[in-house]
């Protein structure tokens, strides 16, 4: 993101929000360590920003014969939380689902190769990204873009996903954020004359690369699960197998010192996991599947009664993906 469009918060306090000069200029807010600044006065902050709201505070004046309102523009909120803090793992339901939340891997084999990254990194001459400016402006540009996004798959796509998907309470959300996802690709794929035009339609690559990539961000969101609770998810298979051997093999795989008792009797509660005695197995996790074929269909069928202007350059791109789908 261009730098001149957030605001970098790494200590605050929720009255030095309000009183912060560069809050409401800045399009987004950028919290390196949320478990630094976290507290239940900046957690209502959060969630009002998030939902879509100004936040506002109100006090009475230094004359006291009226109320100063202090005002916090609605906005997006990018951050990070230590998978260690009390916060995370005793967080509020309804702070959580306000997010997409992405997880870090945290296998002791993703930790090597981020520290022999970082160590070849240092050895390696500085270099100058090519074409970075180009990125930057491409960016900026669709940040500033005005163009109505439209995905006609959308219907097919909630349509095809499974009960135990649409039966989440955080399900609704959840489609707005896979909504946005894809309007973001469509948008970040579209050639520069294009970018400022009145619409722009999500094509099939556009859901297919998303879906796929937001399928398993989709469940942990839905299910409320927990970088452990995926790193547990993604350990066991269809077997069953004993609780001390799925110990051993999360102590090989991540680290002993982390406790899997709780999340092994979370993705049991929800129907992830099922449990035989001090036995656990993976049970059928849902998943996001659609026939690109079919989804054409039913995404023409759109286009044809609500944007025939547009229709057939938009279904010739779609046909091409289709093709190179199924190659």
């Amino acid at each position: 993101l261009p730098p001149e469009r957030y605001l970098t918060i790494h200590q605050a306090t929720d009255r030095s929000l309000y009183h912060n000069p560069k809050i409401n200029s800045s399009n987004y807010i950028v919290i390196p360590e949320l478990q630094k600044i976290f507290s239940k006065d900046i957690e209502e902050i959060i969630k009002n920003l998030t939902e879509g709201v100004d936040s506002t505070y109100t006090r009475t004046n230094s004359k006291r014969n009226g109320v100063d309102t202090f005002k916090i523009d609605k906005k997006p909120i990018l951050y990070s939380f230590a998978i260690t803090n009390k916060h995370l793992k005793e967080r509020d339901d309804e702070f959580y689902r306000r997010f997409i939340i992405f997880h870090t891997d945290i296998s002791r084999e993703q930790n090597k190769k981020v520290a022999l990254s970082f160590a070849e990194r240092e050895l390696q001459p500085e270099t100058k990204v090519e074409n970075y400016s180009a990125w930057q402006g491409h960016i900026s540009a669709c940040l500033d873009s005005t163009a109505e996004i439209k995905n006609p798959f959308l219907p097919h796509i909630i349509e095809s996903l499974p009960p135990e998907i649409s039966e989440q309470v955080r399900f609704r959300s959840s489609v707005k954020y896979l909504h946005q996802l894809i309007c973001g690709a469509t948008l970040f794929n579209s050639v520069a004359d294009k970018i400022n035009q009145k619409y722009l339609f999500s094509e099939l690559s556009d859901n297919l690369k998303v879906t796929e990539l937001y399928e398993q961000v989709l469940i942990d969101n839905l299910y409320g699960l927990s970088v452990i609770d995926r790193a547990l998810l993604d350990l066991l298979g269809n077997e069953p197998t004993h609780i001390e051997a799925v110990k051993q093999r999360f102590g090989e795989i991540y680290a002993t010192a982390i406790p899997i008792e709780d999340s092994l009797s979370k993705l049991t509660a929800n129907g992830l996991v099922g449990k035989e005695g001090d036995e656990y197995r993976l049970r059928i996790v849902p998943k996001i599947t659609f026939n690109p074929e079919q989804a054409l269909d039913a995404a023409d069928k759109f286009m044809q009664l609500h944007y025939p202007k547009y229709r057939d350059q938009w279904h010739e791109q779609c046909l091409k993906q289709t093709e190179t789908h199924a190659e």
